[in-house]
């Protein structure tokens, strides 16, 4: 397999995305990449104090303690939060409070992983092993050639969702690294993507080999400092003494703050990073690549900020968004010829996020919630923005009844099983057929009921994941055996019988 060099990397966006090797199994061609325009963007016609308005609606008909939004329009950039940081200490969530970003750290490690690139310091598809030693999970095949592309894509193929915590040392990352090797394949390496945590933990350990830093301080010399981003860190130790977001769970009267705070610091290169709101447009900008307030800082230039942005596996449903796949840790789709990059997630403890990235208009929107009923704030709000200020609604599919017989195919028991000796999660859920119609039954027992509107691809149309999509997989055989469902794909453990 040929090295990525500086060279043969822009030549690639010269040519459009494609993958560095073909996988067998990958479910469709990807788009090319989006050249960077050259071209003054049209700002868009945004009324901020609708915005904030209807901000302020959602997070009290939601009941979120502290919900915050923030936009980058051409030269303008703007921020409003309400409510407070914290119940236990309510001290207002303004633009200036410390916010758990959660899996935007993973665009944040991308970003530091493309300056070394650039500056000619590691190759993307290069095997992990070319960098980590004796590298392994629970496959030796995918242990020897699983790259550092692959790591960043979702196409690694092990579950990911390992919050195992190796200490608060020097050699937490290390440690983590070296204990992956229980971890076992939840999808076939290369053939779909799966959201994974623990592969963004893999090319943090990578940025620390090459650097000869901590992953810590190298990202503050990568991204951090170059960005002016003056707030960040991964240690709240750091920000002890400013107001920081915290998680909260329940409804209502009984809503409580989670603790403990953070993630293991084993987790900073996927889930750790705190920023202020400023911070999150700031780095928002910068992606944009063509922000007056960041041009000439020497981070990336932008045929790597296109690069980052252009899509590298096949397309998959991402919550209440239909993906034209992944790029560099960003969440990628398209309308009308219109492209967008985005992330949107939630801390462990329930914070939820999203960035919207809009780069041919300018145009950024970062939103934020410090508890789960935020999710559906985050919806609101960005489906309003993208139909009445973009004027590119999210599209409704015309959703088809399938007969009992076709329906049988995707009934069973979709899970990860436990891994004694470390803390991952375990989520399962089944498919079942009752009364000729398809549902999903989580582990509460509650039912949401399926419906098609592609081949394979479902839409949720009540129960507790009413709005939300999913995907079926099937194996080389043409027979269903991975449900992605939240970004996650799910084995099929049993099969009706």
């Amino acid at each position: 397999m040929a090295l990525l060099s500086r060279r043969s990397f822009l030549g690639t966006l010269a040519a459009g995305a494609a993958l560095a090797a073909s996988r067998p199994l990958q479910a469709a061609p990807l788009l090319p990449a989006q050249p960077p325009s050259t071209s003054p963007a049209l700002p868009l016609d945004l009324d901020f104090s609708l915005l904030a308005a209807r901000l302020r609606e959602a997070a009290r008909s939601y009941g979120v303690p502290g919900a915050a939004v923030g936009v980058v329009s051409g030269n303008r950039e703007w921020a409003q939060g309400v409510g407070v940081v914290n119940l236990d200490a309510p001290l207002a969530l303004d633009e200036q409070a410390i916010l758990p970003v959660g899996p935007l750290t993973m665009v944040i490690t991308a970003t530091a992983l493309l300056r070394l690139v650039e500056q000619g310091r590691l190759h993307l598809d290069t095997p992990v092993r070319a960098y980590i030693q004796g590298f392994r999970v629970a496959d030796e095949q995918v242990s020897r050639e699983v790259t550092l592309l692959d790591c960043l894509t979702h196409l690694a193929g092990w579950w990911g969702d390992d919050l195992t915590d190796t200490g608060s040392g020097e050699e937490a990352l290390t440690r983590y690294v070296a204990e992956m090797t229980s971890l076992p394949q939840s999808v076939p390496y290369g053939a779909f993507w799966s959201f994974n945590p623990a592969a963004y933990c893999v090319a943090g350990r990578i940025i620390e080999i090459v650097t000869g830093r901590s992953y810590e301080e190298a990202i503050r010399t990568l991204v951090f400092d170059p960005l002016g981003l003056q707030r960040a860190s991964f240690n709240a130790v750091e920000v002890l003494t400013l107001p920081v977001s915290v998680g909260h769970q329940g409804s209502g009267d009984q809503l409580q703050v989670v603790r403990p705070f953070g993630v293991p610091r084993a987790l900073n290169p996927a889930l750790g990073a705190l920023l202020s709101l400023r911070d999150l447009l700031r780095f928002a900008a910068f992606h944009l690549g063509s922000s007056a307030s960041l041009r000439g800082l020497p981070v990336l230039s932008l045929p790597f900020l296109a690069y980052a942005r252009a899509p590298r596996t096949g397309p998959g449903s991402a919550f209440w968004l239909l993906l034209d796949g992944f790029g560099l840790g960003w969440m990628l789709w398209s309308l009308r010829a219109s492209r967008f990059a985005g992330l949107i997630g939630e801390t462990p403890d329930g914070q939820q996020l999203a960035l919207l990235l809009y780069p041919e208009r300018d145009f950024a929107l970062v939103l934020f919630g410090n508890s789960p009923s935020a999710a559906a704030l985050i919806r609101d709000l960005i489906g309003w923005v993208m139909s009445d200020v973009i004027g590119l609604p999210l599209p409704t599919p015309t959703l088809v009844d399938l007969p009992p017989e076709q329906l049988a195919a995707y009934v069973g028991q979709y899970e990860v099983a436990p891994l004694p000796g470390r803390t991952i999660l375990t989520p399962r859920h089944e498919v079942v057929l009752r009364d000729g119609a398809l549902f999903v039954r989580g582990a509460d027992g509650a039912l949401s009921r399926l419906r098609f509107f592609r081949p394979d691809r479902a839409l949720a149309v009540d129960g507790p994941l009413a709005g939300t999509y999913s995907d079926f997989l099937r194996d080389r055989n043409g027979m269903v055996r991975w449900h992605r469902l939240n970004l996650r794909a799910l084995p099929r453990s049993r099969s009706p019988t």
